[in-house]
């Protein structure tokens, strides 16, 4: 099994049969940083109403660098019982983030240099991935992912909802995901494929992407 990077991607195998997997490394800047730093320093974090808003300020920094990413789709949802009212909806996948890790963060700030530094690192062995997929030619089959994300990527405007539900209407499984690439706004060059090659006399890797699909639940995976 090898990892290749975005810039990379064209070094996998053409035409051999096997397995890969997507993996997105989010980005937090010197920038981001630096600003989130200054906001702690400068806050009268004695006060209980500063103390508050600071704790909303870092969950917000930790959503939009880290957690969005990786935010599952909400459930559609419907309840019913025998003579009982019936219920139906959306439910929300909640991102909760502990008291002590924002705590943590406000006491010493220097700990988002480590945690950009080891979550940059993390990918693939700490990570999950966001899609597992197989294919009988493996390299092409990632190589027409990174051409549909760039191509929706160049487009002005685009309707992602209606486009991801046409797309998994047709069995279109390239199309979905790179929609919700583009979608969640993920960083191309962030983007890598671990991929390996299975020699195999009767398709095993069906067999393989299928059961890992189902041990991972990769976030942007609908098999």
């Amino acid at each position: 099994m090898k990892l290749y990077q975005w810039d990379r991607i064209d070094e996998i195998p053409k035409k051999k049969p096997g397995i890969y997997a997507w993996y997105y490394s989010p980005e937090i800047t010197d920038r981001d940083i630096e600003k989130m730093t200054g906001l702690i320093q400068s806050s009268q974090i004695s006060e209980e109403a500063a103390m508050s808003e600071l704790h909303e300020e870092v969950k917000s920094f930790l959503h939009e660098r880290i957690f969005k990413y990786f935010q599952e789709e909400p459930y559609e949802a419907y309840l019913k019982g025998p003579l009982k009212p019936q219920y139906s909806g959306q439910i929300e996948h909640l991102q909760v983030l502990t008291n002590n890790l924002i705590e943590r963060i406000i006491r010493n700030p220097s700990r988002l240099t480590t945690i950009r530094q080891i979550i940059e690192a993390s990918c693939p062995l700490f990570a999950s991935p966001i899609y597992i997929g197989m294919s009988k030619t493996l390299g092409q089959r990632v190589s027409k992912h990174k051409s549909l994300i760039k191509q929706i990527r160049e487009k002005s405007t685009i309707n992602y909802q209606r486009e991801i539900n046409h797309a998994e209407e047709q069995g279109k499984k390239d199309q979905s995901f790179a929609l919700q690439v583009c979608r969640r706004k993920l960083i191309p060059t962030r983007l890598s494929v671990a991929a390996t090659v299975m020699e195999v006399s009767d398709r095993e890797y069906v067999d393989v992407e299928n059961i890992l699909n189902r041990v991972c639940y990769p976030v942007l995976g609908r098999n």
